[in-house]
């Protein structure tokens, strides 16, 4: 089966996925808290954007049979976008880097570290996810290169997600060289497995393996739900491996359903991404401001509503001047 060029069903998709982005980021800064349901969905969020990515890089590999050139080309255009948001994002940064403790020395080496290990610095959270992408398709491309294939590939990134899993969770030895490398990967990574080589490789290869054997897998709506309820089993229990199948799972479902073609889908897809990267800035705002009195669900879900909508009508704004003159704005989303 010849794929199309894009996907109806995925645009309307990373929409929905957007609002559960700014969701989660609205809780981050708000005392209510969401049923926990809500906790379940957000942790399907990222995943099935590495594994839109991934699917979409191998797509395009295929169709100009050029690894290695859409790989380097991939990789250019994340580091563009990565900075281009840093820069974007430096205000804040700035700005809370001025009413700290630490000085010039320790705000230069904890911003450092945070844009080439974390990824994300203050309140530009969404951010970690192109680093990740960064160096996910810099593993790819290095592993290739050594003449591994697709599969191998990708037991070894499920093996480095396992290895997150273990270090976020903390091993226990007496032995007190291992005690001293899970340190000092504490203190690099500070507990947490939320990174390229952690998360991002995984679901990339993963998402890249749904499109090399695409016509091969068994698509549609049960496999997905299957694969979405083994994921949520999985994040109940805090076990490994719940983003595969939750990235998977959704994605399975989204692209057994067909849409015909139609220009809100293109709107759709550009507006999601605007929301993606702006919406922080409203966060910010929310958490100098009105965030400690959101103590109820129902302001919580007004607020996220109206981030959301703020948002939505930035985008359409910015997506309208980018058509009518300043096509250079492209240059942020794409």
């Amino acid at each position: 089966m010849e794929l199309q060029n894009k996907y109806n069903s995925v645009d309307i998709t990373k929409m929905i996925m957007a609002f559960f982005v700014v969701a989660s980021h609205t809780n981050s800064v708000c005392p209510a808290d969401y049923p926990q349901i809500m906790q379940y969905i957000f942790e399907t969020v990222v995943p099935f954007f590495f594994v839109v990515s991934g699917f979409f890089l191998q797509n395009k590999i295929i169709h100009k049979n050029d690894i290695y050139g859409v790989l380097k080309s991939n990789f250019k255009k994340n580091l563009r976008l990565y900075t281009l948001w840093l820069l974007i994002y430096s205000p804040i940064v700035i700005n809370r880097y001025c009413h700290n403790e630490r000085g010039f020395i320790g705000d230069t080496a904890a911003y450092l570290h945070s844009i080439f290990i974390l990824g994300d610095t203050d309140f530009a959270w969404p951010l970690w996810y192109m680093l990740a992408l960064l160096v996910a398709v810099a593993l790819i491309y290095g592993l290739k290169k050594l003449g591994f294939s697709l599969i191998k590939i990708w037991i070894i990134s499920m093996i480095f997600m396992l290895i997150g899993y273990l270090f976020k969770h903390g091993i226990d030895s007496q032995d007190p060289i291992i005690n001293k490398i899970c340190n000092l990967h504490a203190s690099i990574f500070h507990y947490h497995d939320r990174n390229g080589l952690y998360r991002g490789f995984a679901m990339v290869v993963t998402g890249m393996l749904l499109r090399q054997y695409y016509n091969k897998i068994d698509k549609g709506i049960i496999t997905g739900l299957s694969c979405i309820s083994v994921a949520f089993t999985l994040i109940h229990f805090d076990m490994p491996f719940h983003q595969f199948f939750s990235g998977t799972g959704i994605f399975l479902i989204v692209t057994s359903i067909k849409l015909n073609d139609n220009s809100l889908w293109t709107k759709l897809r550009s507006h999601s991404t605007w929301i993606y990267f702006m919406h922080m800035y409203l966060i910010y705002a929310l958490a100098l401001t009105f965030a400690p009195k959101i103590t109820t669900l129902p302001l919580m879900v007004a607020t996220v509503f109206a981030i959301f909508t703020t948002t939505w009508a930035i985008a359409a704004i910015i997506n309208y001047v980018r058509n009518k003159k300043a096509h250079w704005l492209s240059n942020l989303i794409e």
